[in-house]
């Protein structure tokens, strides 16, 4: 109970160092000097880093009220004692009494002094502003600070810096907190909220003084995060604050009040204090004259039986008249405009240690999470009956489908819960019911994480406190300790940031820049949110929008829970809440029946996807099968759960995943020869629809991959069709080969094949329809796809075929197996004098033992280890002759949609050169590379000299020949036209010649969510699967990733494209498409005569050609050099 009781830590995090630490020196001497109703204050003058000539005057410490001490304690602030003379204004005020070593301990790049700073005597405000003139006016902003109402100060760094780059006063205070400023004995005795009327009191202040520093006291906004958050919506309730404020910023934190008897709590204040218990009367007037440490300790004492949060608001019937969510029922709310919103990972990191038994680098349990959710229920509906039954809708909902048993990914889950539960959805209905009683509304969701925190996990995301960076304009100051780095992306978000709040504080609407200063960055329009258009602004490097926020968590929690807190809705109306109908749909197949389970696009929310992961679609290839085709499945008895995903072939996976690239594979998954396993992503499973279904053939060089991986879903939603991604062999269980009958090899040709025939035999119970299959792949996936239009064994099982950045010549045939395959055999000891023996001693072998021996293989034989083979089966003969037109022509003419990257080679396989990609490579570096690439296809031929004497001369750079990174530039464009181009325009030039309708494309669109690589790198391979499967629409667990709205709309067009094409045999055709499917450019038909094709960008457009010049190199010239003899040269 006690780490989920000190869940309400995550206000803590506002906590900030004292000003000493803000790199600010008062000059006393020469400061200005400002009149107050009190008396005269000499302030001083700073500077941000960035702005030096722009002066900020700050009067720090200023008194807004009578020290409340002695028998002003526990009582409503009193004004200021006027004082002779001038004050100095240039130190800042005691923070008020608390216990302020907990933040300190928190993983927080700011820490703060704590020796000698607290005192009773605290109640002070700050002021910082670019102009003392009377007749400025400037917009007033006055900030609340969190803590969880028992921490904090109005001194933290920042302030001059949003003061000086928007032209605003800004005004910081402190408030009493903790049992001095929010115990209550529950009556007229001690009301308690004295931390609330304290922050009136500095409104009235602000108020009656603020002209004088150049702020308008008609535009102040109060803003506010975590509990100043709270704070500031509580304002937008209370009777009392009406007239003191024009507009409210919440950041993190809305009005909410919690089930605490704060009575009850007072006594036991008062039983440890020593004091009389007989009335209210006589303990408070106890409670006056115990010292303020006594106090502070009996508080930190009561963290261990009642919890992190003993004092908090209350309903007091002044400041609150009743509790909040009943006031936002009625519409007795202010409405003022008011922004607010959260950062969208409240509860990633700094609270998450707080919430977790273990370790957070570990992960947790599912019973630690369920353990977790029953204890938080407790704790905010105590003694509810329907406990349990909320448990299991909770914990249901935050199911991972794709990783459920991961250990992170359940704690992932679990930090998520706690920030919507917290945070997000009570922001969502504030907004809804603040816009519904007629006030002006902008929602935000903060998703951009400072570059501040880099020993932070990849998958935490924007945490909490980390807008306050951004919102205070900290890029801009210096501080003497810690240090801090910002990144110019910190800087551009800051600026951006602070634009909008000043935007909104001056004019009501955050878009609108009047009146501010000339060179505030222009922003995109933040529309206005409103129930019936509930959008929102994703605050970002580049600020985008959305609409319905989370709908089926934000339904969970402002719904479901609070109907069934309230016990007013039949337990049995939730039974299936957020995954469908009692535990998934449940569909029949030849082998048995499989459960699956539901999911839904972050853009779709009202359109599920049936999924069923983990389906057997052959028998397990182990122990005399192994090195065998595949075999059908084993039959099962009952019903199948297929909500997870099964076990990814064995393979050295370590290589993928030290490249960069955005998503991760494998990972809290199991590896097991007991993987061939397919996946099913559906809108429906009606047997009468008939949809056009995707199998996806997944890369990785026919040695690494898996069907796992994100986005199926999207595609499937968006677009009407039924997705399949498979398991099949790789590596050295998929493709050695012997060379004869004893090993044959493409065995994950052959799995491909039979996960083909699994879809024709029951795809039709899902919904698709087993007369429209197209197979799609990427890169080794592409390349399976064109091997299996000239195989004989796939032919009848699929209708399109689409290959993405690979075909048969990007990895050719192996002429010689053998070699390779006794290499292994060597290594794993077994007896190499005849292929029958090697092969009974391979299939004895733990796969452990083949992936340890073959490594070395692949670190010495690169890229290509694995690769197809002529067994006489699956592939008759080589494809160079299959393709040749004429009689006897084994081609498969099925309409056949294929292309490339621009860059294919750009970025993420370029070290595969041993080139370091940011400083260059020399000539000499790229004729051996060259050479190399030649050997390869070429290998003992007599004229390599020449024929890579011929490719570096195409590709010498006519202005820069000379400079590394040109020529690295030039490698990387001849490795990728070698690979990937010119064979991609080969295999398009002999398909449509024996007869097949063909579609060629250039994917020329780069996404946004590499912005760490080169500007030089164009669309690198892999970039298309971002796009092509619906990426952006989906979240994927434990690997946050950025979408642009141009990375959005690229999708919608690329999924539509290939969707079509699935569907009519036409990517422009979008006959029996989903209504709402995006009007595309017209793709024209390519053909060798009217070489058109796609370039796939932004705005899709036409070429003609394409790369004509390489591709003639390639597939003309440098052939007709291998086969002239060398004296003929």
């Amino acid at each position: 109970m006690e780490a989920v009781q000190r869940v309400h830590l995550f206000h803590v995090a506002v906590i900030w160092l004292c000003a000493s630490s803000c790199g600010v020196q008062a000059s006393q001497d020469n400061g200005p000097v400002v009149t107050t109703v009190t008396g005269q204050v000499r302030g001083t003058t700073t500077h941000t880093t960035d702005l030096p000539d722009k002066p900020i005057y700050t009067f720090l410490g200023i008194p807004y009220a009578a020290p409340p001490v002695g028998n002003l304690r526990y009582r409503p602030p009193q004004p200021a004692v006027p004082w002779e003379g001038v004050r100095d204004a240039v130190e800042v005020g005691h923070f008020c009494s608390q216990n302020a070593t907990a933040f300190n301990k928190l993983d927080f790049p700011l820490k703060w002094e704590t020796d000698g700073k607290t005192s009773e005597d605290c109640l002070t405000l700050n002021i910082f502003t670019p102009t003392v003139a009377a007749d400025s006016v400037l917009p007033v902003l006055l900030w609340i600070h969190g803590g969880a109402f028992f921490l904090g100060m109005g001194s933290p760094p920042g302030f001059e810096s949003l003061a000086a780059h928007q032209d605003v006063v800004v005004v910081s205070i402190n408030y009493r907190l903790g049992v001095l400023g929010f115990l209550s004995t529950g009556d007229d005795n001690i009301p308690g909220n004295y931390g609330f009327l304290d922050q009136i009191r500095a409104m009235e202040w602000v108020k009656e003084n603020i002209r004088n520093f150049g702020g308008d006291p008609d535009r102040v906004t109060i803003f506010g995060e975590s509990a100043g958050g709270d704070s500031v919506s509580c304002h937008l309730l209370s009777p009392l604050s009406k007239g003191l404020f024009q507009r409210a910023i919440s950041q993190s934190g809305t009005c909410q009040t919690f089930p605490v008897e704060p009575q009850t709590i007072a006594l036991m204040v008062g039983e440890a204090a020593g004091c009389d218990l007989e009335d209210t009367a006589a303990l408070a007037t106890c409670l006056k004259e115990i010292p303020p440490q006594e106090l502070l300790d009996i508080h930190e004492s009561l963290h261990q039986t009642v919890g992190e949060l003993p004092f908090m608001p209350i309903v007091d019937g002044t400041f609150l008249t009743a509790d909040p969510a009943e006031l936002l029922r009625k519409g007795e709310v202010n409405t003022a405009d008011y922004l607010l919103g959260f950062n969208n990972h409240e509860f990633g990191w700094l609270m998450l240690s707080d919430l977790t038994p273990g370790d957070v680098h570990v992960g947790m349990s599912h019973e630690d999470f369920a353990m977790g959710v029953m204890q938080g229920l407790e704790y905010k509906y105590p003694g509810n009956p329907n406990a349990e039954k909320m448990a299991e809708a909770i914990v249901k909902e935050y199911r991972d489908p794709t990783t459920p048993d991961d250990p992170l990914s359940i704690q992932y889950q679990y930090s998520q819960m706690w920030g919507d539960l917290l945070m997000v959805a009570p922001t969502v209905s504030f907004a809804d019911h603040h816009a519904a009683a007629g006030g002006r509304v902008f929602l935000y969701e903060n998703e951009y994480r400072p570059s501040i925190h880099p020993n932070r996990p990849d998958w935490v995301r924007c945490d909490h406190c980390d807008d306050l960076f951004m919102v205070w304009g900290l890029p801009f100051l210096k501080f003497p300790d810690p240090p801090i780095e910002y990144t110019r992306e910190d800087e551009m978000v800051s600026l951006s940031m602070m634009a909008y709040w000043a935007n909104f504080a001056r004019t009501g609407d955050p878009s609108d820049s009047t009146g501010g200063p000339p060179d505030s960055p222009s922003l995109p329009t933040w529309p206005q949110y409103t129930p019936d258009n509930p959008v929102y602004m994703k605050l970002d490097v580049e600020p985008t929008t959305g609409s319905k926020y989370k709908p089926e968590k934000m339904k969970l929690w402002n719904e479901v829970i609070t109907r069934l807190a309230a016990k007013k809705i039949l337990l049995q109306f939730y039974e299936g809440v957020a995954t469908g109908e009692d535990g998934g749909l449940v569909v029949t197949t030849v082998t048995g029946q499989v459960r699956g389970t539901t999911t839904h696009t972050t853009d779709l929310p009202d359109k599920p996807i049936y999924t069923f992961l983990g389906v057997p679609y052959a028998a397990p290839p182990v122990g005399d099968l192994r090195y065998r085709p595949p075999q059908p499945a084993v039959p099962w008895e009952g019903v199948r759960d297929a909500v997870e995903y099964g076990s990814y072939c064995p393979q050295n996976l370590l290589y993928f995943n030290m490249i960069d690239f955005p998503i991760k594979l494998g990972m809290n998954m199991t590896m097991s020869e007991d993987c061939l396993t397919l996946n099913i992503y559906t809108p429906t499973v009606k047997t009468d629809v008939a949809l056009p279904v995707l199998l996806w053939i997944h890369g990785g060089a026919l040695s690494v991959g898996m069907g796992a991986f994100p986005g199926f879903e999207s595609l499937a939603a968006h677009q009407d069709v039924v997705v399949v991604s498979i398991n099949y062999r790789l590596g050295v269980l998929g493709f050695l080969s012997t060379g004869d009958d004893n090993m044959p090899g493409n065995y994950g040709f052959l799995d491909q094949v039979r996960a083909m025939e699994w879809v024709r035999e029951n795809i039709r119970n899902f919904g698709g329809d087993p007369g429209r299959v197209t197979i799609f792949g990427d890169s080794a996936g592409g390349v399976s796809v064109s091997y299996h239009l000239l195989s004989p064994l796939s032919n009848g099982l699929f209708r399109r075929a689409i290959s993405q950045s690979g075909v048969y010549k990007t990895m050719p045939v192996n002429p010689q197996p053998l070699q390779m395959t006794k290499m292994l055999a060597e290594a794993a000891a077994c007896n190499t004098k005849d292929t029958s023996t090697i092969t009974t001693c391979l299939k004895k072998k733990t796969v452990e033992e083949l992936l340890e021996k073959v490594a070395p293989i692949q670190q010495m034989l690169g890229l290509l280890t694995f690769l197809p083979v002529v067994d006489g089966v699956f592939l008759k003969s080589d494809p160079t002759d299959q393709t040749q037109t004429g009689e006897g022509s084994e081609v498969n003419p099925a309409e056949y949609l294929l292309g490339v990257n621009n860059h294919v080679f750009g970025w993420i396989m370029l070290p595969t050169t041993q080139r370091d990609p940011l400083v260059g490579s020399s000539k000499e570096e790229f004729i051996n590379f060259v050479k190399a690439v030649t050997l390869m296809s070429y290998q003992g031929n007599q004229n390599l000299d020449k024929m890579a004497d011929t490719i570096v001369a195409d590709y010498r750079h006519p202005t820069t020949p000379e400079d590394p990174m040109s020529i690295l530039y030039q490698l990387s464009h001849a490795f990728g036209d070698f690979m990937f181009v010119g064979p991609t325009v080969l295999a398009a030039d002999k398909h449509a010649a024996n007869g097949g309708r063909i579609f060629l494309y250039e994917n020329e669109y780069r996404p946004s969510i590499h912005p760490n690589r080169p500007d030089w790198v164009g669309c690198d391979h892999m970039d298309d699967l971002f796009m092509v499967l619906g990426l952006p629409f989906v979240d994927v667990p434990g690997t946050p990733i950025d979408y642009s709205k141009t990375d959005e709309h690229v999708s919608l067009s690329m999924m539509a494209y290939w969707a079509n094409f699935a569907r009519t045999g036409d990517p422009s055709d979008s006959t029996g498409g989903p209504p709402d499917s995006p009007s595309l450019p017209t793709w024209p038909q390519y053909t060798p005569d009217n070489p058109v094709y796609m370039k796939l960008d932004v705005v899709p457009t036409t070429g003609v050609g394409l790369k004509t010049e390489k591709v003639k190199l390639w597939n003309e010239i440098v052939p007709k050099l291998a086969a002239v003899k060398k004296d003929e040269l």
